[in-house]
């Protein structure tokens, strides 16, 4: 019977740094569990390479966090393997433009349209 110190679900960015954050404190065994195939980590941050091009299939919002030492230790794993881009998108709803990613600026809808929203997500 294979014993782990901690069991990890999801080997997304957030799943691999924690991994690797623990592995440096001393954590002995650590199981990675992955819904996606075993070769296939980085969650929404991963490239394909087709025919010579890469192609990034992780979506719009790769590095989408505020936490500056999470941002931080990516960055530094990632080297000189990434650029930055600044975003400014909206979505147009209800005759109105509202900050991109939606959940963050429902502040700009009526109050009545926010609790629709949220009740919509409940």
């Amino acid at each position: 019977m294979n014993l782990f110190d901690e069991t990890i679900l999801g080997a997304g960015w957030a799943g691999l740094l924690y991994a690797q954050k623990d592995l440096k404190k001393g954590v002995g065994k650590i199981s990675l569990i992955e819904a996606d195939r075993k070769d296939d980590c980085g969650g929404l941050l991963k490239s394909r390479i087709i025919d010579g091009f890469t192609f990034d299939v992780g979506g719009p919002h790769l590095l989408f966090s505020k936490d500056k030492s999470i941002l931080s230790e990516i960055v530094k794993l990632l080297g000189e393997n990434y650029s930055l881009r600044v975003r400014n998108n909206f979505v147009y709803y209800d005759n109105q433009f509202i900050p991109y990613p939606f959940e963050n600026g429902i502040y700009k809808l009526s109050p009545e349209r926010r609790v629709k929203f949220v009740r919509g997500i409940v």
